[in-house]
């Protein structure tokens, strides 16, 4: 079975998905190619095994499951290609924030948090995306949070912010609360994404 790569891209005003130079992101069955000499982390067309470490370095939410083909360099976290044929395409942005909310929790359990603001800024996070409240009632939450302080503070108060970033996933990375669950959460940023990929390609 030939290898699967996730790949992040941003997302234009138009809602249209594209690569860093701002040119178009290609869809399911097209392939982007590139001439030239390969350079991890500089030139080439860049993707990553693990979701996680695509999530870290991403310029925005919308996703891609890909395949490298011609000539492939490999990294600790990512590899560079020649070619990028691209097998599925998604906004990403429902999932990431779900995902945001997991790690938060995920956060105050490790760090024995039992303010009951904190874990009502993760509630709003998830009514916010149901469609029960507005972008007002959750930066409240978020500030509710933010104003008690302590160490539940940060994480609630992220995953109750109603604008999607990858900065917080690079962040992580180096935290102690990361360190006790880094592969439990990646596995799971990556069960979140592939559901969303295998719904994206039913319908």
């Amino acid at each position: 079975m030939t290898d699967r790569y996730w790949h992040f891209c941003a997302i234009a005003k138009d809602g249209t998905p594209v690569l860093r130079d701002g040119s178009l992101a290609l869809g399911p069955g097209e392939t982007e190619t590139y001439q030239g000499t390969l350079k991890m982390c500089n030139t080439g067309l860049h993707a990553s095994k693990r979701a996680m470490d695509a999530l870290s370095c991403a310029p925005g939410s919308w996703c891609r499951l890909v395949q490298l083909e011609g000539e492939v360099l490999h990294g600790a976290d990512k590899s560079v290609a020649t070619r990028r044929l691209i097998l599925t395409s998604f906004d990403a942005r429902k999932v990431l924030h779900e995902f945001a909310c997991c790690i938060a929790e995920t956060a105050l359990l490790i760090s024995d948090e039992d303010g009951d603001v904190y874990w009502q800024a993760i509630e709003a996070k998830r009514a916010w995306l149901r469609g029960e409240i507005g972008d007002k009632e959750l930066a409240a939450a978020r500030d509710a949070a933010e104003d008690v302080g302590g160490a539940g503070a940060w994480p609630a108060s992220w995953a109750a912010s109603a604008a999607w970033a990858a900065s917080w996933a690079a962040a992580w990375s180096t935290s102690a609360y990361w360190a006790a669950a880094r592969d439990e959460i990646g596995d799971l940023l990556e069960s979140m994404l592939t559901e969303a990929a295998g719904a994206t390609t039913r319908s």
